[in-house]
């Protein structure tokens, strides 16, 4: 297990093998995408592209750049990269380094395998991963919603969201799901683009206070977030990244 750990570890070869499982299980076996038909579902999600739904949208565009659109989707998403962006401080924290392999982790939303190995070659033990999206077509993905989370009550020590709540029409619900499947006192780890494509448009949220308020009731310790006061104008895209202590 070890050795197979410090293999994926080399980025080209995670990248293959995860290239290569996902050509078996959708080409070849011929294994269709598997989605959440729920129709609550369907009210807590945002429209996005032509009026799709999230589901809709996140599946197919699975199918359209998962060759064509190397640079933007191919690497970030078969090899889990943005969720570092998270995990990375995350795993920094001395009481996660030192019981990485016995924390249970829940990563929302991950698309694609990428995201679970890439935690495996950080530290997780397999068996204590889980993941949950919308769609999937691995059997390590479970298909379900967000907004109604089919996990026991604080069960996880940490819970990964990496840019899923900006496609939420309930954040509270979101919030709420995310907070009762979490232990007291563990850990949740968010992320969200803040877009604005052009000068006109409105940012989802003023500034990362607005973001963080969101959270104030739940928060016990902050061990890592960004500062609006960061992003100058020049920026078409803040991101913002919150890492928490959670009470109940």
């Amino acid at each position: 297990m070890e050795f197979r750990r410090s293999l994926l570890k080399i980025w080209p070869i995670r990248l293959f093998y995860v290239l290569l499982r996902y050509i078996i299980l959708t080409k070849l076996k011929k294994t269709r995408f598997k989605l959440e038909k729920n129709d609550k579902s369907n009210k807590n999600l945002i429209l996005v592209g032509n009026n799709e739904t999230t589901i809709k949208y996140n599946s197919n565009f699975l199918n359209w750049n998962i060759f064509s659109n190397f640079r933007n989707f191919f690497l970030p998403d078969l090899l889990g990269l943005k969720c570092n962006r998270l995990i990375n401080p995350l795993i920094e924290q001395p009481f996660i380094f030192k019981n990485i392999n016995k924390l249970k982790i829940l990563a929302v939303g991950p698309r694609t395998e990428g995201e679970i190995y890439n935690l495996y070659t950080k530290g997780f033990s397999w068996k204590n991963i889980y993941s949950i999206d919308l769609f999937s077509y691995s059997k390590k993905i479970d298909i379900g919603d967000v907004h109604d989370l089919p996990y026991p009550e604080n069960f996880f020590d940490i819970i990964l969201s990496s840019y899923n709540l900006t496609y939420s029409n309930n954040k509270k619900l979101f919030i709420k799901n995310l907070v009762k499947s979490c232990k007291n006192g563990g850990i949740i780890a968010i992320s969200v683009g803040n877009h604005k494509k052009t000068s006109n448009q409105k940012k989802f949220y003023e500034n990362f206070d607005e973001f963080l308020s969101l959270f104030t009731d739940y928060i016990e310790r902050i061990y890592f977030r960004t500062f609006s006061e960061d992003f100058d104008e020049s920026f078409q895209k803040e991101e913002y990244y919150l890492i928490f202590k959670l009470k109940k």
